[in-house]
């Protein structure tokens, strides 16, 4: 997780900093700290969520504008190449020819 920008470190640390005492030493904690502790690690998961879903947004919308931007290009060829297919091709021989 230390690489994963979608995650509060500092939060994180400071979160397990306090539960440890508690897990591993029986540190006594009263009901309301203990609610405290319980929304904070709420509010990192709930925080991550949010990352991720702006992450997951912000990759649908690059897929999508590339998408349009090669359609775009694929209709600016197309049009290109019926232009040129239409463009005289030099002099031509026989009636009409100057």
């Amino acid at each position: 997780l230390a690489n994963d920008a979608r995650i509060p470190h500092g939060r994180v640390a400071s979160l397990l900093a306090d539960v440890d005492g508690i897990k591993f030493a029986a540190r006594p904690v009263s009901p309301s700290r203990a609610r405290e502790l319980a929304a904070a690690a709420r509010g990192i998961v709930e925080e991550i969520e949010q990352r991720e879903r702006a992450r997951l947004a912000a990759e649908e919308a690059a897929r999508q504008a590339a998408a349009a931007a090669a359609a775009r290009e694929q209709q600016d060829a197309e049009e290109r190449a019926r232009r040129a297919s239409r463009a005289p091709r030099g002099p031509r021989s026989g009636a009409g020819a100057s």
